[in-house]
C-alpha cells in the first residue's frame, strides 16, 4: 500500500475509535468501501501470483525482453516463497517442474537465479525439501557444480547445502552421485566464493557421515584446505579451519596426515 493509502487508513481508524463516553460514529457504506479498497491494494493472492510467475517463466520465446522478465519474476519468487506456506504451494501449483527446468536453461542469469530459488524453497522445508528430490533436483545441481558461470556454481552449493541439510536421506543421495568427490573439486575453484562454500558444505558432510573425512582426504581435501590458509578472504581463511578441524576428528584421516 502506498504512503497515502496508509495515512488515510490511519486517520480512518482514529477517527473511528471510540473514546470513553463517546457515542460510537456509524461507519456508512462508503466508509466500508474505502477501507475494502485500501485493504485489496495492500493484500496479495501469492497463490494466484505465482500462478501469473509460473506462466511467465514457462514461455518459450527467449527475446532479451522475455528473458529480462523471466528474471525480474524470479527476483519476486524468491522474496514469496521466503514464506514456508508459499513454497509449499508452489509445489501445488505445479512450479517445481518450471523451476528444475531453469537450472538447465541457455542463460546463466537464469540458471543461477533458479537455484537461489530452489535453496530458499528447501531451506528448512522437509516436505518441500522431498517434493523437490522426487522432481530430480539433486542431479541438476550436482550438474550446475560445473557450470561455466561462477555464480551459478556458487549458487549450486547453496541449494545443495538447504537441500541436505537435517536430510539424511538427501544427503545419502549426495554421497551416493559422488557429491564428496565434486565438493572436493569445487574447493580448488578460483573462484574465491565457490572455494568457501564448498569447503563450508564438505565439513558438514564430514560432521554427518565421519567415514567421509578419510575419502575426502584422500581426494586431497586436506591440502586444498590447508592451501585456503593462505587466502586473503577472512571468511575463507575461517571455513578451512573449520574442515580442517572436522577431519582430524577421524582418526583414520589423522593418521593420514601424519604420514
Amino acid at each position: 500500500m502506498s504512503m497515502p493509502a496508509w495515512k488515510g487508513l490511519f486517520d480512518w481508524s482514529m477517527q473511528h475509535q471510540s473514546q470513553e463516553g463517546a457515542v460510537p460514529k456509524q461507519v456508512t457504506e462508503e466508509d466500508r468501501k474505502w477501507f475494502q479498497e485500501a485493504m485489496a491494494q495492500y493484500t496479495v493472492d501469492h497463490v494466484q501470483r505465482m500462478k501469473q510467475i509460473k506462466a511467465t517463466l514457462d514461455a518459450s520465446n527467449d527475446s532479451a525482453d522475455v528473458v529480462q522478465q523471466k528474471q525480474d519474476v524470479l527476483e519476486e519468487l524468491l522474496e514469496i516463497v521466503d514464506n514456508i506456506d508459499n513454497a509449499r504451494d508452489l509445489h501445488t501449483i505445479g512450479g517445481l517442474a518450471t523451476l528444475l527446468s531453469l537450472l538447465q536453461a541457455p542463460q546463466a542469469s537464469l540458471r543461477w537465479r533458479a537455484a537461489e530459488v530452489v535453496a530458499t524453497c528447501v531451506q528448512n522445508n522437509p516436505p518441500v525439501q522431498q517434493w523437490f528430490m522426487e522432481g530430480g533436483a539433486m542431479p541438476k545441481l550436482l550438474h550446475l557444480l560445473h557450470d561455466e558461470d561462477a555464480t551459478c556454481r556458487t549458487k549450486a552449493l547453496l541449494a545443495l547445502s538447504c537441500l541436505i541439510r537435517l536430510n539424511p536421506l538427501a544427503l545419502e543421495v549426495f554421497r551416493q552421485k559422488r557429491g564428496v568427490p565434486q565438493l572436493v573439486d569445487a574447493a580448488k575453484d578460483k573462484e574465491v566464493k565457490v572455494q568457501r562454500k564448498a569447503l563450508h558444505l564438505l565439513r558438514h558432510v564430514i560432521n554427518a557421515h565421519p567415514p567421509d573425512a578419510a575419502a575426502a582426504c584422500q581426494l586431497g581435501a586436506a591440502q586444498q584446505a590447508a592451501t585456503c590458509l593462505g587466502s586473503s578472504d577472512d571468511d575463507t581463511w575461517q571455513a578451512a579451519v573449520l574442515l580442517i578441524h572436522e577431519m582430524t576428528q577421524n582418526a583414520e584421516t589423522l593418521e593420514h596426515l601424519k604420514q
